[in-house]
């Protein structure tokens, strides 16, 4: 998700990206990058305590877009599942079109 130029991993945070569903190859999800590698989140769901997740090297977190506005969904995704940053997400699915960016799978150190 990082560009091989000289730039900042923080300069990505909260990009719209689409990726290769962890379950299933062939079905493609939609998140919002929240964090990289070697950072910790804290994840927290309603009926739970708070647990803090580092974020594994080669890998990302993202907050799944879902229709349902109650649940969100934080993933732990690694780099090479990524297909690239989204521009638009219109609805209903079967008639949208989807512009991807190409976009480099490593990440600078």
């Amino acid at each position: 998700m990082v560009s091989k130029t000289k730039k900042t991993k923080h300069q990505y945070r909260n990009n719209l990206i689409c990726a290769k569903s962890l379950d299933n190859h062939q079905q493609i999800i939609f998140g919002r990058v929240i964090a990289f590698q070697d950072e910790t989140i804290n994840s927290q769901s309603i009926n739970s305590r708070r647990k803090f997740i580092q974020i594994p090297k080669g890998s990302i977190a993202i907050k799944r877009l879902t229709n349902d506005n109650n649940h969100q969904e934080i993933i732990i995704l690694p780099i090479g599942l990524i297909q690239g940053r989204t521009l638009a997400r219109i609805w209903p699915l079967k008639r949208s079109t989807l512009h991807l960016l190409n976009m480099p799978t490593t990440l600078d150190n």
